[in-house]
């Protein structure tokens, strides 16, 4: 079942549709007759309404997942099951305890079918749910799908003995053939060699049917949110996501999104994405992800920005889309993210590189790919005023650890916000099929998923993919998860030549040995960064939360003790000014009572005079090192971020640091962009 998107509203029963005594039965009507065989059969009486349980949990706290949505929104599209059947759906946070999510399975009774969307992340957490639901109830058919599973009939099937069928692919119509089956069915176990898309445990042993072909009309499927099923949800979640299509005309050697949905784009109307757009805005659904692998890559992508910039204005939300930019449209990607700037939508443009290094692009099948033009994509932010967000992948391929820190020096000149993550070798993806080739070895390191780490290759071996991690972990902490490395590293490579992978990495193993009473609180990422890295994330934000100003000392104390302790007197002083910069521009953590008494129109206000101009510097003004004097800089701070939910810290954080209004060089004020 690939996790998908939403549709338009039509005339369907809710939910929980199910007999109702002394009602007469309906008769059987499929909504969407192309999708199943002519010869499907009708519904058998029964004494009870069939209860089907779709699970799916989501891997950030805070999103709202989509896939159990769409199941049951196709599957009650048609009369004979929403007569004959209710749906729960059970949507919660992949690290919940399992006999949480059991709980609620259980909750109106034993289920006599239990379908989970898998992903990676919540393996963990499905398999127990699983085994127990098995374990208690034997009668319960379980149906998987999902990217992590699809087409993997051993790890999903074979290895998993809770587990009765598979479904490969898409799920909507699969998932819809299969319920209808069992409802027909005499027996708990309906015949299934007739059903295209699946792998299932057959009398004579495990049976894998033809694919079933994609689903092309995809505004067949109606939207889970305009009929009910996940309306109730949006005002609990943070983040709301919908598909304004499907398909990925790129093969990606580590990405399995091309094979998951198909290379040709097939799109849902732009009547039912209006539909669903003004419902969520009118909702309040604050933010907003767009989960098409290419959002931007037709003409007509432009118009929904339109809408959503629109919605803002009339209705005030949403305030931050998230997407998945397309690769091969530099011009009108930075004119939708710009345009949605304009309008008050918070959105990032990410310079989704992965690396610079030839040979590991060629492997990797992204060589040819607009995206590598990263001098092109930077003059071109630059003109539209978008500040794009870098992202690479340690360990590709082709790339060894002096390659990586080249490909990651050569970003980070375009961008202060660079995400740098191991690589996962996904089932189904070249990669994967190409291991043995490639010398690739993989290691289950993550405690809470189910992902392989590629841990060597033939141009990388594991000491040094535990370097890259924990160079991982001081990027975590010194520019995601604070972002707050921007003019010291640019200072220091002006006045010192230290690249940008030295100033970001050295401060792992500084950290390592340090002191300071809040470097502690990342020693044992750093020692540990095989098992532990991703948390270093989420520990940056809770010390922000909790000590913002320690957290600013912390970075302070690392630069004077591996930086300027080795420079000249002159150099160390501009160096301590950018740091003293980047601290001063840093997010201010607030409180209610603080906004409430100190906050202006929703800002804080300050000044600051500097020695240097470090502005003129990071804007290209003149070039070199920072030129010397006196200015005033006037700082604004966004209020509020102590009730920013930290699930979307990783996109909105940069939004909180200080804007500056005006500067006052040498007593001459001029206007500057924030």
């Amino acid at each position: 079942m690939v996790e998908a998107s939403q549709q338009r509203a039509r005339d369907r029963p809710s939910v929980s549709a199910g007999h109702r005594d002394g009602r007469t039965r309906s008769p059987v009507v499929l909504r969407h007759p192309d999708a199943l065989p002519a010869s499907l059969p009708a519904p058998r009486p029964r004494d009870r309404p069939a209860r089907v349980v779709i699970v799916e949990l989501a891997g950030e706290h805070g999103y709202l997942p989509l896939a159990a949505g769409y199941m049951t929104a196709y599957a009650l599209d048609d009369l004979a099951v929403a007569a004959d059947a209710t749906f729960a759906v059970v949507l919660e946070h992949c690290q919940e305890p399992p006999a949480t999510v059991v709980a609620k399975v259980l909750a109106g009774g034993a289920p006599d079918i239990l379908a989970v969307s898998c992903q990676g992340w919540s393996m963990p957490c499905v398999d127990v749910v699983m085994e127990t639901v098995r374990a208690a109830h034997p009668e319960t058919w379980i149906v998987i799908g999902g990217a992590h599973v699809s087409h993997q009939v051993t790890a999903a099937l074979a290895d998993r003995p809770a587990v009765d069928v598979l479904v490969n692919g898409e799920g909507e119509v699969t998932f819809h053939e299969l319920v209808r089956r069992y409802l027909a069915s005499v027996t708990d176990r309906p015949a299934l060699g007739e059903v295209d898309g699946i792998s299932y445990r057959g009398p004579d042993g495990i049976r894998t049917n033809p694919d079933r072909p994609r689903l092309k009309d995809l505004d067949q499927i109606p939207s889970p949110y305009l009929n009910g099923i996940l309306d109730p949800y949006i005002d609990g979640a943070g983040t709301v996501m919908f598909e304004t299509n499907r398909g990925c005309p790129y093969r990606c050697s580590f990405c399995y999104w091309g094979q998951a949905v198909g290379q040709r784009l097939h799109r849902f109307s732009r009547q039912r994405l209006v539909e669903e757009m003004e419902h969520l805005a009118r909702r309040g659904a604050d933010s907003w992800y767009i989960c098409d692998a290419n959002f931007g890559i037709g003409k007509h992508d432009s118009d929904l920005v339109d809408l959503i910039v629109d919605l803002r204005a009339r209705y005030g939300f949403p305030r931050t889309v998230h997407c998945n930019w397309a690769k091969n449209s530099n011009e009108r990607i930075v004119d939708l993210c710009a345009r949605l700037h304009r309008g008050g939508v918070h959105s990032t443009y990410t310079l989704a590189m992965q690396s610079a290094t030839p040979e590991a692009l060629e492997i990797a099948h992204r060589s040819n790919m607009k995206i590598n033009r990263i001098d092109e994509l930077a003059s071109l932010c630059r003109a539209e005023g978008v500040v794009p967000r870098g992202e690479l992948i340690w360990g590709l391929p082709g790339e060894n650890l002096e390659r990586f820190y080249a490909s990651y020096d050569e970003l980070a000149v375009h961008t202060d916000a660079l995400s740098v993550y191991p690589l996962y070798i996904l089932p189904n993806t070249e990669y994967h099929e190409r291991r043995e080739e490639l010398g690739i070895e993989t290691r289950a390191v993550e405690l809470d998923t189910d992902y392989l780490y590629c841990v060597a290759h033939l141009d990388m071996p594991f000491d040094d993919f535990l370097v890259g991690l924990r160079f991982i972990v001081a990027n975590n902490v010194l520019k995601v998860g604070s972002t707050f490395a921007r003019a010291f590293p640019r200072v220091v490579k002006a006045v010192a030549g230290v690249p940008f992978h030295r100033s970001i990495g050295d401060f792992a193993m500084w950290v390592a040995a340090s002191s300071h009473p809040m470097a502690r609180r990342f020693r044992r990422y750093v020692s540990d960064p095989l098992t532990l890295h991703r948390q270093s994330l989420t520990e940056m934000w809770v010390a922000i939360t909790r000590d913002r100003n320690g957290v600013v000392d912390l970075f302070t104390a690392y630069v004077e003790e591996t930086v300027c302790a080795r420079l000249d007197r002159e150099a160390a002083a501009l160096v301590r000014e950018a740091v003293r910069y980047d601290g001063l521009t840093f997010p201010i953590m607030d409180d209610e009572r603080t906004e409430r008494d100190l906050a202006v129109d929703g800002t804080y206000r300050s000044a600051a005079i500097f020695d240097h101009d470090i502005l003129g510097f990071l804007r290209g003004d003149g070039g070199g090192a920072p030129r010397r004097t006196r200015v005033t800089y006037a700082l604004t701070h966004r209020a509020g971020l102590w009730r920013y939910p930290i699930s979307n810290w990783y996109f909105g954080l940069a939004s909180f640091q200080a804007g500056l209004e005006s500067v006052a060089v040498d007593d001459h004020v001029t206007l500057a962009a924030p």
